[in-house]
């Protein structure tokens, strides 16, 4: 793959968490919330900002130490856990984890920039 194909690559995988929460948005205002309040356990809830938690840690430190893996699945390592937390926001309303994106966003331009430099 050339380094151009490459870069658009890993834009469109920046840009999937943004479109999906507009989706969830669009449907929202026209819907009403996705999940309704009581069809949520607080334990369900917990557990799956557990593993939002978890995921983003491990996607970071996976996607910026494996060098040798490819550099698409670095990223899709890194765009998977922004879509979990995405998710956990609008079908959990949960904003706490929402602080994950721009950690997740540095992370996913420090390995653009190390992919570009090989």
């Amino acid at each position: 793959m050339t380094k151009r194909q490459l870069f658009f690559i890993f834009i469109a995988m920046m840009i999937a968490p943004l479109i999906t929460a507009l989706c969830f948005a669009f449907f929202i205002h026209q819907n009403g919330p996705i999940l309704p309040p009581e069809a949520v356990t607080p334990s369900f809830s917990y557990a799956f900002g557990i593993v939002c938690a978890v995921s983003t840690t491990l996607g970071v430190f996976l996607a910026l130490n494996k060098t040798r893996a490819n550099p698409i699945l670095r990223m899709a390592l890194l765009t998977t856990p922004a879509l979990m937390v995405v998710m956990g926001y609008y079908f959990f309303d949960d904003h706490n984890f929402l602080y994950y994106l721009p950690f997740l966003a540095v992370a996913a331009f420090m390995l653009l920039y190390r992919v570009m430099q090989n």
